[in-house]
Parts: C-alpha cells; sequence; structure tokens
C-alpha cells in the first residue's frame, strides 16, 4: 500500500495508556453518532488535560459505548488542568436524547409509508 504500517499502533481503552515522549495518553471511549469515538486523557509534566471534539452522553447509545459517568468522575477527581472539548447544542436548552429512542417512531413511520 506504500504505507509504512508500522507507524501505526492500535490502543488499548482506558485506562490503558500510550507513552509518547514526556506524555502519557489515555483513550476513553464516549458515545457519539460516529463509531469508536474517544476523548483523550493526557498526562503532562505540568498535569492533566481532557481532551475531546464533540461527545453525547448517552447511556444507550446506538453506535458505540455507552457514556461512563464513573469513569469521567475518577478521571476528575484524580485532577484535570484543563477541559478541551467541543459541544454541538451547548447553548441549546432542550436536553438531548438516545437515538435508540427514536427506533420505534422511525419504524412506525416505515411501516405506515
Amino acid at each position: 500500500s506504500g504505507h509504512d504500517t508500522g507507524a501505526v499502533r492500535q490502543a488499548d481503552a482506558w485506562p490503558h495508556v500510550t507513552h509518547a515522549g514526556p506524555f502519557t495518553v489515555g483513550f476513553v471511549p464516549v458515545s457519539h453518532s460516529i463509531p469508536e469515538a474517544s476523548c483523550l486523557v493526557i498526562d503532562t509534566p505540568a498535569g492533566r488535560i481532557l481532551h475531546s471534539g464533540d461527545f453525547k452522553v448517552d447511556p444507550t447509545p446506538l453506535v458505540g459505548e455507552p457514556f461512563e459517568p464513573a469513569t469521567f468522575r475518577a478521571i476528575g477527581d484524580a485532577g484535570v488542568k484543563a477541559l478541551v472539548c467541543d459541544s454541538t447544542n451547548v447553548f441549546s436548552d432542550h436536553p438531548g436524547r438516545s437515538e435508540a429512542s427514536l427506533a420505534a417512531p422511525i419504524t412506525a413511520l416505515v411501516r405506515g409509508a
């Protein structure tokens, strides 16, 4: 394929970590509409950073891992210097819902079509 496959390493999910120079990086599965989304727990000499793209607090996702509050509580209890994240609906007054809650209504609509 022309690519150096030795340059890519598969990372196991938290609490396993990968070492990169002075950094230790853990990949924490998060629920999202895309499969295998993760946030990063980055331990640096100056402290811990939690970095994530968009994620969803969804205990019953159709795709991917459910959101685990206890995992994030434990990460936070260990101390976090900075949280860097994205949230599409952070300013929405309406709480999100699981895509799983839409399965029955969509099935009914398709059957009735």
